[in-house]
């Protein structure tokens, strides 16, 4: 079965809900059966490597998430009919830069709940509804249809303005929100293995060669609040031989053949994605031991 990657950590979350490794695989009923201690010293071996490979967080920073070392005691039914796919991620926090942003946002939040209450022209706007729904009402009642659609016309235009009202509130706490964003505030760091098909945004860049490996990639982030262009955004290192770049209409991917020899427990692919601030990714890009992931890879 084909592990298509798609581009981001968006979905790392749901690693952290399922038995590791195990997601790619999964049939459709679930069927699991007990691995095998060839299967385990696998994991724990890729997952070892990853987690040594990865650097320690700059000072005042915490690790909030790691995936475990342990190798699972279970695995899906079907595992061993392709390369054993296995994802270890970290997610790390810069707890001073994140708690100052909390308190300061937590102060303009409260001076805030009193614009997003309603005001008085919001109440008259929606006395306004309330009267206009009862002429409808009557309208209906007497079967006068016509005069019904033309008072809901009505509604819908003084709706229009008090959604208008609304959304001017609540455009500024989202401009206050972005106003406060701390852009280095964290990292995500996600170490794929037997991962053979990865899409790439349209906006993706490719940057220099890094250690003698040729497929990296940065791609910008998006602000949650405003959409605008963030630099938070992801880079992603392809490690592995046959990876060729494909285009299909819209769709722009790299893919590596999946149908390769030998046992399932060997790592052909690694997909290394880091999710942070321009700079922070590009340090932790140089202090990846590269050549202690290398090692793992089939010659």
């Amino acid at each position: 079965m084909r592990a298509l990657r798609v581009y981001g950590l968006v979905a790392a979350a749901m690693f952290c809900l399922l038995l590791p490794g195990q997601i790619e695989s999964a049939r459709a009923d679930g069927s699991t059966r007990l691995a095998t201690a060839q299967e385990r010293a696998f994991y724990s071996k890729v997952v070892g490597a990853a987690n040594k490979a990865i650097p320690s967080p700059p000072p005042g920073w915490e690790v909030v998430f790691q995936t475990e070392l342990d190798a699972p005691d279970r695995v899906v039914v079907g595992l061993e009919d392709g390369p054993y796919s296995i994802t270890y991620n970290a997610e790390w926090l810069n707890r001073p830069a994140h708690d100052k942003m909390e308190a300061q946002r937590g102060k303009l939040l409260e001076s805030a709940a009193a614009t997003m209450t309603t005001d008085t022209g919001d109440e008259a706007l929606i006395k306004q509804i309330e009267a206009l729904a009862a002429q409808a009402g009557k309208a209906a009642e007497r079967g006068d249809y016509a005069e019904t659609q033309k008072i809901q016309k009505q509604m819908e235009q003084v709706a229009e303005k008090l959604n208008a009202r609304m959304e001017t509130k609540a455009s500024g706490v989202e401009e206050m929100m972005a106003r406060t964003a701390v852009q280095d505030i964290g990292a995500m760091i996600s170490v794929q293995f037997n991962f053979f098909n990865v899409a790439l945004p349209e906006n993706v860049k490719r940057l220099p060669v890094l250690d003698g490996i040729k497929l990296v990639f940065r791609a910008p982030g998006e602000d949650q609040y405003t959409g605008e262009v963030s630099e938070h955004g992801v880079t992603t290192v392809l490690l592995g031989k046959g990876w060729k770049e494909v285009s299909d209409g819209d769709n722009h991917y790299l893919e590596s053949p999946e149908e390769v020899p030998g046992p399932h427990t060997a790592v052909h692919t690694i997909v290394v994605e880091i999710q942070a601030s321009d700079d922070r990714a590009a340090d932790i890009v140089k202090n990846i031991d590269w050549n202690h992931l290398k090692t793992l890879l089939v010659k």
